[in-house]
């Protein structure tokens, strides 16, 4: 029996691609190997043939501190202390009134709302204005058909004086619409030689001190404050239906004119 002999026969062109196959595989395989080392061990650094760590890199950022403790008690306005926006201790601005004597910035920092030098006070000071200021506030008076009784008149003085004003007396008269005129003469004249009234103030008035009347009433009879003329005034510069003014003059003792006011009164 004949034996059967078999051949294979391999070119050579299939030999070099097996081969280059071969070569590709192994170098992807060392590639995976590389980057699977180098993913380890991305910490390090090789240092010649010795690994060395990665120093980590230095902090310089520094613990927060924490506060310093504060066992001060809060502002307020029963610490016995002159803290926030006091004038005094536990009084003024945001706190309660300040009483008298106590020191303030503004008159609402005090009891009595009234803030002078630095300090509550009861009154406020009176500041002199060097003269007497007078005024004329009312007439009273009464109309018949005929005629215009001036009964009395309201007022008010300031004595601005360093002194007393003592003695002092007003003067009353009666003149027409411009002044011109005078109507509380038993005749018309140009000017009134007399007052058609006349008030004592037979109490003295301080310095800073003010006084009034409202009303003040003349009198009548013997000794009465109408001192000239009819005090019903009629006359051919005058009638019923027409204004005139109630002209006042304020005068010391001496005589010296200190001011005078007027209230016209229209009928």
């Amino acid at each position: 029996m004949e034996e059967t002999q078999i051949s294979i026969t391999v070119k050579p062109i299939y030999m070099e691609r097996l081969l280059y196959w071969i070569i590709i595989i192994v170098l992807a395989v060392l590639l995976v190997l590389a980057y699977l080392k180098e993913s380890k061990c991305d910490t390090t650094t090789t240092k010649g043939s010795t690994t060395v760590p990665t120093a980590p890199a230095p902090n310089n950022t520094l613990p927060a501190q924490q506060p310093a403790q504060n066992n001060t008690p809060a502002a307020s306005c029963s610490d016995g202390l002159k803290n926030q926006d006091e004038s005094d201790v536990d009084c003024g601005g945001r706190c309660t009134s300040c009483a008298l004597g106590k020191s303030c910035a503004l008159s609402a920092d005090c009891i009595s709302g009234i803030c002078s030098g630095g300090k509550c006070v009861a009154t406020a000071p009176v500041t002199l204005s060097g003269k007497v200021d007078f005024t004329l506030i009312k007439v009273n008076y009464s109309i018949t058909n005929t005629s215009v009784k001036v009964t009395g008149i309201s007022y008010k003085l300031v004595n601005g004086l360093s002194e007393s004003l003592v003695d002092a007396k007003i003067d009353v008269e009666l003149r027409s619409k411009n002044n011109v005129k005078c109507l509380n003469q038993v005749q018309d004249t140009g000017d009134c030689d007399k007052a058609f009234a006349t008030i004592s103030l037979d109490m003295p008035i301080q310095s800073g001190k003010t006084f009034s009347e409202s009303p003040h009433t003349f009198t009548t009879g013997k000794g009465g404050e109408l001192t000239s003329g009819s005090f019903v005034i009629e006359g051919s510069y005058w009638s019923i239906g027409e204004s005139f003014n109630v002209v006042a003059t304020l005068y010391d003792k001496d005589g010296n004119n200190l001011e005078s006011d007027a209230v016209l009164v229209n009928t």
